[in-house]
C-alpha cells in the first residue's frame, strides 16, 4: 500500500473516475475531491475517501488536499458549443487558478494537470503535432481548446520550487469506466440503440481513457518538472469506428455518411433542436471543425519519458461495447 496521499478533482467525470479506480487497484491511498451532494457512480466501491468541496472554494480545495503529495487536477468542463464561452472560462482557467492555488498552499510536492490536445494550433497544417508546437491561445479551433491553453499557461507559469508542475494533454477520450457519460460514449451507447440515423466522414485521434490514467500516474512520478506531455493514441475515422462498433457489437451501422461539409449547413438547426429538447446534439459546428482536421498527434516524448503506452483501438472499443452493455445503459450516463 501507497502511504503518499493522492488528491483527484473531477473525480466524478470520465477520466477522474478511470484515474481513481486505477489508483485505488494499484494500492494508493486517494482522495478525491466532489461538489457538494453530487453523485459519485463508479468511485463508491473504489475505498477512496471523499471530500467535498465547490472547485472555487480555496478554503474547501486546501482541506482537501491537505497531506497531499500529489493532486490530479483532472476537473474541466468539456464543450464544443460557442454559448458556454463564459462558463469554460469560469470552469477551466479560473477553477485551475483555484487549485493551483490551493495545492501550492498546502506544500504539495506535483500537480500533474490535465490539459488537452485541443490547446495546440491543430488548425497550422502542421502534422504530426508535437508539444514542440506549443500551446497558444490565440490559434486554438474552439473556446474549449483557448480556455485550456491559457490554464496551461497559468500552471507552467506559476511553477515554484516547491510544487512542481506536470502538464499532461490527451486526445479524444474513450473506452470504459464511463459511468457519466462522455461525448464519445453517448454516441456508442446511441449506435448501439439503433438511435444513430447517421454519421458524418470526419475523424479525430483518439485513445483509451484507462491508457491516458496510467500516463497521468507515470507523470506524477517521472514526468519532468515545467514540461507538457502529449498522451494521444491513434487516428481513426468516423467512418472506420461505425464498421468497429458493428465488428464488435453485431450491430449493423447506419448506412447514411454524410459529408462534413453537408452537416455544417445544417449543424445550427441540430443544435436548435437538441436545446429544444433538452438533448445534446449528435453534431455541433464546432465538433464538425474539429472532425474535418486530419490532425495527426506524436506522444513521442512521453513514450520515451514515462514509459507510456496505448492498446490497440479496436480493443477499447470491444470493451467499450461489453461495458455498456453490462451495465444497461439506454442513455450514456444513465
Amino acid at each position: 500500500m501507497d502511504s503518499t496521499l493522492s488528491v483527484v478533482t473531477g473525480a466524478t467525470g470520465h477520466l477522474g473516475t478511470a484515474l481513481v479506480r486505477m489508483l485505488c487497484d494499484t494500492g494508493h491511498h486517494v482522495r478525491y475531491i466532489a461538489r457538494p451532494g453530487s453523485a459519485s457512480r463508479g468511485l463508491d466501491d473504489t475505498g477512496a475517501q471523499r471530500a467535498e468541496a465547490e472547485l472555487h472554494d480555496r478554503e474547501g480545495l486546501a482541506a482537501a488536499m491537505s497531506g497531499a503529495s500529489v493532486v490530479y487536477h483532472a476537473a474541466g468542463l468539456i464543450s464544443l458549443v460557442a454559448s458556454d464561452r463564459d462558463e469554460l472560462y469560469r470552469v477551466n482557467v479560473e477553477g485551475t487558478r483555484t487549485a493551483l492555488e490551493a495545492a501550492v498552499r498546502t506544500g504539495v510536492s506535483r500537480f500533474v494537470h490535465v490539459g488537452s490536445v485541443e490547446a495546440f494550433p491543430l488548425a497550422g497544417g502542421r502534422s504530426p503535432i508535437t508539444e514542440d508546437h506549443g500551446v497558444d491561445p490565440t490559434h486554438t479551433i474552439l473556446e474549449y481548446g483557448r480556455t485550456k491553453a491559457l490554464a496551461i499557461l497559468h500552471v507552467l507559469s506559476a511553477s515554484t520550487g516547491r510544487t512542481e508542475v506536470v502538464v499532461c494533454c490527451p486526445s479524444g477520450l474513450i473506452g470504459p469506466p464511463d459511468y457519466r457519460g462522455s461525448e464519445t460514449g453517448r454516441v456508442i451507447v446511441d449506435f448501439l440503440n439503433r438511435r444513430l440515423p447517421a454519421y458524418v466522414n470526419g475523424g479525430f485521434d483518439f485513445v483509451d481513457v484507462r491508457d491516458v490514467a496510467a500516463g497521468l500516474i507515470a507523470a506524477s512520478r517521472r514526468g519532468r518538472p515545467g514540461s507538457i506531455y502529449l498522451l494521444a493514441g491513434s487516428y481513426l475515422s468516423v467512418p472506420g469506428m461505425m464498421e468497429l462498433l458493428e465488428q464488435e457489437s453485431g450491430v449493423p451501422r447506419p448506412r447514411v455518411c454524410v459529408p462534413v461539409g453537408l452537416a455544417r449547413a445544417f449543424a445550427p438547426l441540430a443544435e436548435g433542436i437538441a436545446r429544444l429538447r433538452g438533448r445534446r446534439p449528435w453534431f455541433t459546428r464546432g465538433s464538425l471543425r474539429i472532425v474535418s482536421l486530419g490532425v495527426e498527434l506524436d506522444s513521442s516524448r512521453a513514450r520515451d519519458e514515462l514509459g507510456y503506452t496505448t492498446r490497440p483501438i479496436r480493443e477499447t472499443i470491444a470493451d467499450a461495447v461489453a461495458w455498456y452493455r453490462d451495465h444497461d445503459l439506454t442513455e450514456a450516463g444513465g
